[in-house]
Order: structure tokens, then sequence, then C-alpha cells
């Protein structure tokens, strides 16, 4: 270890280092001077030549699987800093737990519609909102990625592809956001329903008449005619009301034909959605999800939309979904380095621990790591125990 003290510009920059790799979830890693982000600077890949940045890079559908810790944050934060450079693709964040929370109506009013014979079903409702949360959820973050390119070379190339301006290109997804939350509805009325209502109508008369009626002729005599009359009338009239059978309709492939659109005004090809916490869902919420946006909106795109999901091990749904039309990326060690030869895997972890660890330090610290920590196997090798290799931030 260098002789060198440790002065407090060192310890505050081995503190910045340290709690770089604590960071979790969403937090983002960026420059605390210029607030850029600097994942592109500290991204250290698990595989020589950046294999498995570069796989989760395909326009394919892929599955990030991995424990808590393992790097899917950071890799997502990677994809999409690459992703920003790119003139034909974009991508969407999206915190799927959230976005199905989101979209759950209140229990009590569940209940509540099941007695009426005039609402949707729960499960067609649920359904309903799931997509809408879901497509606004993208939208605003593609909006959201458009913003932090705004200012760079890349847009300065959008701009002569694109008929207008900048501006337009935010009014027309504004535009599909309002059409999004306003509800429309479809008469599919194939038989009338009908509701009778009855209406009475009562009309009642008596007459009656009495009369004398003398006839003098020449043969007298007299005629006595007396008349009475009575008339009753009681009508019942029916009248029937028809109504109209009108569905709440969300047309999602209509949706992400117009979204589509728009974003090939501006030269793009490809949407990457990326799903995190995918995992933390209920069992029969990930079989929802899977089932009702993944799978359809993979299939309707046109290879428009590719999904990256991230997961945990045994904690996967997928459904109707081809698994050999997708990729799949595991970050733990013993699927990352293979378990049949534990030498070699220890060795391969602890080999890229030991290459995160000197990138950070030198980002930070700008030395080597050795003027910190003593630059031999038993080292590294004590860190990988206390680690496992979980510790990919």
């Amino acid at each position: 270890m260098s002789n060198n003290p440790f002065n407090s510009d060192k310890l505050r920059a081995f503190q910045d280092t340290a709690q770089s790799l604590k960071l979790y979830r969403r937090a983002d890693l960026y420059d605390v001077e210029t607030n850029a982000s600097i994942i592109d600077n500290l991204y250290v890949d698990p595989l020589p030549e950046d294999q498995v940045f570069q796989t989760l890079l395909r326009a394919h559908t892929t599955f990030l699987i991995g424990r808590k810790g393992t790097g899917k944050s950071t890799l997502f934060q990677r994809l999409q800093s690459e992703l920003r450079k790119s003139k034909n693709q974009t991508s969407a964040y999206i915190d799927i737990k959230t976005v199905f929370e989101s979209s759950q109506i209140d229990p009590a009013l569940a209940v509540k519609f099941e007695t009426m014979n005039t609402a949707l079903p729960k499960d067609v409702l649920e359904k309903l909102l799931l997509y809408k949360e879901f497509i606004h959820s993208v939208i605003s973050e593609i909006k959201s990625e458009i913003y932090k390119r705004i200012n760079s070379s890349f847009w300065e190339k959008i701009k002569h592809q694109f008929s207008g301006t900048s501006n337009e290109l935010f009014e027309d997804l504004d535009e599909l956001l309002e059409d999004i939350k306003r509800d429309k509805f479809v008469n599919i009325t194939a038989l009338q329903l009908g509701e009778i209502r009855y209406k009475a109508a009562t009309s009642d008369s008596d007459s009656s008449t009495t009369g004398v009626k003398a006839t003098f002729s020449s043969k007298p005599q007299v005629n006595i005619e007396a008349s009475n009359s009575s008339t009753s009338k009681n009508d019942k009239e029916s009248e029937v009301k028809y109504s109209d059978v009108l569905l709440r309709s969300f047309n999602i492939k209509q949706v992400i034909a117009q979204l589509k659109a728009i974003l090939e005004k501006a030269g793009v090809r490809n949407l990457y959605i990326l799903i995190d916490d995918f995992s933390e869902l209920p069992e029969d919420a990930m079989q929802i999800v899977v089932d009702v946006l993944l799978m359809p909106l993979n299939n309707w795109s046109d290879e428009f939309i590719k999904f990256k999901v991230a997961a945990y091990p045994g904690r996967i749904y997928y459904g109707q979904i081809d698994k050999t039309k997708i990729d799949e990326i595991y970050l733990d060690l013993y699927k990352l380095y293979g378990g049949g030869d534990v030498g070699r895997m220890e060795d391969s972890a602890i080999n890229f621990i030991q290459r995160l660890i000197n990138s950070r330090i030198r980002y930070y610290c700008k030395v080597d790591a050795n003027e910190y920590l003593e630059d031999d196997g038993d080292t590294w090798r004590e860190l990988f125990f206390a680690s496992m290799a979980n510790c990919s931030r």
C-alpha cells in the first residue's frame, strides 16, 4: 500500500466510490457537479468484450434474470444511454409494479359493480384500465427520453428528417395522450333491450233519455218512447322504450399504430420498453401482464416494440411467449460463469470484482486501486467471498 497519507479529499473520494456500489433499484449514476449521467464511464460488463451488454442491445425481446443487486438496473441505465446515441431507436422505462397497482380498482367498488347489470365485468374493466395506464406511462417516458437528447447532435440530425420542429413531435404525443384519456364507446346492440311501461286510459259515459211522444191523427193514438243509454271504456295501452347497448372500448392496436407513425416521422424504427420489477408482482398479476400486454404487443407491433424484462430466478411467467424467439441473460454467477467448474467460476467472478472496483476507484479517486487496497489475490478473493459477486452496481 502507498505510504501517502489519506487526506480528507482522498477519504471523500473513496467514500463516493463505496457509495456508488451501494446504490440499488433506479438510482442513477450521475456527476454531482454537472448532473450528467456517468454510466458509460462506470459500467463494467461481467463478461469479456461486453458480451452481456451487447446481447441486451440486440433488437430482440430479452429477459434479464438475476437476484437483487446483480446489476439489472445498471444494465438498463447503460442500455438507455446507448440508445440515446442512436437515431433509429428510443426507449421507455416502466416500473411495471407501479403501473399495475395504479390500474387496480377499489375492492369495494368492484363488489358494487358486480351487482350492476350494466357494469363491465371486473376482469374486463381491469384489462381496460391496465391498457390505458401502461400506454400512458410508455408515451410519457418516450417524451422524457426525447427531452434528454434534445440538445444533442443526434437531435440536429432528426430535425432534418422531421417535418417541422421538435415541438410538433411533443404535440403529437400529447394529443395521443389526451386521446387515450377520452372514453370511447361503441354501439354493440344486436337485439334491442326493451323496457315496457304501461299507460292506462279510462273513459266512462252515461246518458239517459226519457220522452213522451204523442201523435195525433184521425185516429188518435198516443205513442210513448223511453230511452236509456250507458257507455263505459277502459283501455290499457303499453309503451315500449328501447335502449342501445354501449361498450366502453380501447383499441390498443390502433394506439400502437399511431405511436409508431409519430416516431417514424423522427426516423425511429424500434422502441425498447424496459420492464422493471416484473417479479415483484403477485403471480396472478404476472400472468395478466404477460398475457394482456407483453405477448400481444410483441406480436402486434410488427417488430416495432422490443421488451427488455428484468426478473428474479424462479419468479418468471412466460405464458405463450415462444422462448426460442427471445434472449435470456442470467446474471447470477452460477449461470453466468458456469457451476460445473467451481474453481473457474470463482476465478471469473473475482476477476469481475477486481475490474469493477478498479474502474470505480479510477473514476472517483483518480488513482489506481492499489493506492487504497493491497493488490494481491487474497484481497480480491476475500471481497468475492464477502459479496459473492453481488455488487454489480
